[in-house]
C-alpha cells in the first residue's frame, strides 16, 4: 500500500468522527426542540411563574443562535407591564455560545471536505477493500469519542470540568438563563447529540455500503 493511500486512511479516519460530532453539536444547539423539550423537562417557567411559552423561550435561543438577531431578548408582557426576561449578562454568555456554535460549524465542514476528498482518492485509487477499511476505522474512532463524549455529558463532575463554561452558570435568582443552563439541557443536549452524530453515521455507512458493494459477476435469469 502507497503512503498517500496510508496517509488517506488516517485522514478519513480521524477526520470523518470529527467532522460528524462537530456537526451533530452545532446543530443541536441550532434547532428549537433541544430547548423545548428540556423547557418542559424541567419546568423552570412554570418554577420561576413566567407567562411565556416554551416555544416562545426556544425561539429566541435558535433565533440568536442561528444569527438571524444580534439581540438575545424576551419580553414578557403583563399587562400594560413588559419585563425583559434576560439580561446584558445572560446576552454575553449567549454570544460565547453562538461563537463556539459557529466555530464548530466551520471545523466540521473543513473535516468533512478533508474526509471526504481522502475518501474519494482511495475509492479511485485503491480496491473496495481499502476503502471499507478506511470507513471502518472511522466508525470505530467514532464510537470511542461518542461513547467518551457521552460519558463525560451525563457526570456532572465531569460534565463541568470539560464544559462547565457552555452549561455551568452562577446560582442566581429570578435569573432565567441560569435556570435553563442549570436545569435538565445539559443532559437533553447529551441525548439529541448522540442521536443526531449516529444517525449521521448511520447514513454515511449506508452510503459507503452502497458506493462499496462488491460487483455481481453471474446473474440468475
Amino acid at each position: 500500500m502507497k503512503m498517500i493511500d496510508r496517509i488517506c486512511i488516517v485522514l478519513l479516519a480521524l477526520l470523518l468522527p470529527l467532522a460528524v460530532m462537530c456537526l451533530s453539536e452545532t446543530g443541536v444547539w441550532r434547532v428549537s426542540d433541544t430547548y423545548e423539550y428540556s423547557l418542559k423537562e424541567s419546568e423552570v417557567l412554570n418554577k420561576m411563574h413566567l407567562d411565556v411559552s416554551e416555544e416562545d423561550v426556544a425561539h429566541t435561543f435558535t433565533k440568536y443562535v442561528n444569527g438571524k438577531t444580534d439581540d438575545f431578548r424576551l419580553v414578557e408582557k403583563t399587562g400594560a407591564v413588559e419585563q425583559e426576561l434576560f439580561t446584558e449578562k445572560d446576552e454575553q454568555s449567549m454570544r460565547t455560545i453562538r461563537d463556539y456554535a459557529g466555530y464548530l460549524l466551520y471545523a466540521g465542514i473543513i473535516a468533512f471536505i478533508i474526509a471526504a476528498a481522502a475518501y474519494a482518492r482511495l475509492r479511485i485509487k485503491t480496491k473496495k477493500t481499502t476503502v471499507k477499511t478506511g470507513f471502518h476505522a472511522a466508525l470505530a474512532v467514532f464510537i470511542c469519542i461518542q461513547a467518551a463524549n457521552l460519558v463525560i455529558r451525563l457526570i456532572d463532575p465531569v460534565r463541568n470540568a470539560v464544559f462547565g463554561w457552555l452549561f455551568s452558570f452562577p446560582d442566581e435568582e429570578d435569573d432565567l438563563l441560569t435556570g435553563i443552563m442549570n436545569g435538565s439541557l445539559p443532559e437533553q443536549f447529551a441525548v439529541f447529540q448522540t442521536i443526531f452524530a449516529v444517525v449521521i453515521m448511520l447514513i454515511l455507512w449506508y452510503i459507503s455500503s452502497m458506493i462499496t458493494k462488491p460487483e455481481k459477476i453471474f446473474f440468475r435469469r
